[in-house]
């Protein structure tokens, strides 16, 4: 058996094959609606343009040779509910890597909206730490524009005012 193991050489540790770096998301919109989010947020946020749109798949490109796209897919949950999943896909050869930046980017800002109180104290260490540097000064405004919703929705309106105000200094 230990032969035929080598020769088959299954004691490797394969990556499965096929896979992409992706994530889904369920968000409550309709199918158009969450379509039209999807546009705004890869306009937006990743700054790709679409290259293929039929209201249930969205493509979008960087414009670079080579480079990675964006694809998502969007179905319905049910009539007020949306499945969005964002997957990158590479040219052929090129190595696809476990994560892809543009996938987290995408799906966090359609799930801006969720909260998530576990989240909360990692955010704040996260600010916490080093100065911002001045090329972050949006994501900064949006994270502790973030933080502090969060606080008020905890009931913590101290901290909150706190937040904001610093999320207002920040734009």
């Amino acid at each position: 058996m230990s032969f035929i193991a080598r020769w088959l050489d299954l004691r490797k540790q394969r990556r499965a094959v096929g896979l992409r770096p992706h994530g889904e998301v369920s968000i409550d919109y309709t199918v158009a609606q969450s379509a039209e989010r999807v546009r705004r947020a890869i306009a937006d946020v990743l700054g790709a343009h679409v290259s293929y749109d039929d209201g249930a798949t969205i493509e979008a490109a960087f414009g670079l040779v080579q480079s990675e796209r964006i694809r998502c897919s969007i179905s319905a949950i049910d009539e007020h509910r949306s499945h969005v999943r964002a997957e990158a896909v590479y040219p052929p050869g090129r190595a696809a890597p476990e994560r892809s930046a543009a996938v987290d980017a995408l799906l966090a800002a359609l799930a801006r909206e969720h909260y998530l109180p576990e989240a909360i104290p990692i955010v704040e260490r996260q600010l916490g730490g080093a100065e911002w540097p001045v090329d972050f000064v949006v994501a900064l405004f949006q994270t502790t524009k973030a933080v502090g919703w969060a606080k008020a929705l905890q009931g913590d309106y101290f901290n909150a005012f706190r937040y904001l105000r610093k999320s207002a200094l920040a734009a």
